[in-house]
């Protein structure tokens, strides 16, 4: 009886040491799993408490919510040592912050539409698809490159490929952060200027950034499976748990849906009335009102918390 106890305890230890490359804390893994829990509660009444609810803000929601699933089971692998309970929570807590980075993308998309310009061939409907497309295709490259890595024929190939993955993830949200500080602060837009668009701009800056720092530490951890990047958990808690935490607080602190004007016409005026002044603002707004007049639609001033984002449409 003992001795089939110390096996089964012998094989836990033994896969919890080979698939974190540490061992676990299940402490750690439960409060994780109720700050996060607490971060989806705080969420939720961020945005009932926003005046517009964009359908992209829940996404934020549901992705706090899956964090937390990603946790628990964390905390259930650490005490089973099952191989279902540790794919759950390897799952949620690597492809998440993907989405989450997927709302940055749509609001980056809508102040592009606010300023009526484009950068190079990004147009404001195409933001949000290409980097959430770049994100996407970097995750697979990965993942197939992890799979054929475990095969000894396939694993300089494996490796290649998933490096690739990485650069290509890298790569893209370099240029999106360039993107951010471009709008902010580069001619021809200056929104950060905007008074009205200075919080969005400090939610914008806070997550990238960090999210930016968790793709990094991702990287390393990948690139060297055994390196003390990987074989501690601290660092994992750091730029990973705590990173993305702090990513929900800023977007509950500073609420998309609180901050963004709800209709196309007032976001073109908040950019108008820096532009050209007061008679451009109302300009602008008798220029909207009458497309709407001619078309005989309400399509262009309608309220992005119905569309779940006015300028675009992916």
């Amino acid at each position: 009886m003992n001795h089939s106890h110390n096996v089964t305890v012998d094989y836990k230890t033994h896969f919890l040491q080979a698939a974190f490359h540490y061992m676990p804390s299940t402490d750690l893994a439960i409060a994780d799993t109720i700050l996060y829990a607490a971060i989806s509660v705080g969420m939720l009444v961020s945005i009932l408490r926003s005046s517009h609810r964009p359908r992209y803000i829940w996404i934020l929601f549901v992705c706090a919510c899956l964090e937390t699933i990603g946790y628990g089971a964390r905390v259930e692998c650490t005490g089973s040592g099952a191989l279902s309970t540790f794919i759950v929570q390897a799952v949620l807590i690597l492809v998440v912050p993907i989405a989450i980075a997927l709302v940055n993308y749509i609001v980056v998309g809508i102040l592009l539409e606010a300023g009526g310009k484009q950068v190079y061939c990004l147009t404001p409907k195409r933001v949000a698809r290409v980097f959430f497309a770049s994100d996407v295709g970097a995750f697979f490259l990965q993942a197939i490159g992890a799979s054929m890595m475990a095969n000894e024929a396939s694993a300089d190939s494996g490796q290649n490929l998933a490096l690739i993955g990485v650069v290509v993830q890298l790569g893209f949200f370099t240029m999106f952060v360039f993107l951010i500080l471009y709008i902010a602060f580069g001619n021809g837009f200056r929104m950060y200027a905007m008074a009205e668009f200075k919080p969005v701009f400090h939610a914008l800056c806070l997550t990238s950034i960090l999210m930016y720092l968790r793709n990094i530490y991702r990287t390393i951890e990948f690139l060297d499976r055994h390196g003390y990047v990987a074989s501690n958990e601290w660092v994992f808690s750091v730029f990973d748990t705590f990173a993305i935490l702090v990513c929900f607080l800023a977007y509950s602190f500073w609420n998309f849906g609180q901050l963004l004007p709800g209709t196309e016409a007032e976001l073109a005026a908040i950019v108008a009335k820096y532009q050209g002044g007061d008679k451009d603002v109302e300009m602008c707004v008798e220029a909207q009102g009458a497309q709407v007049l001619a078309s005989g639609k309400s399509g262009v001033l309608r309220e992005h918390g119905r569309t779940g984002r006015p300028p675009l449409s992916i």
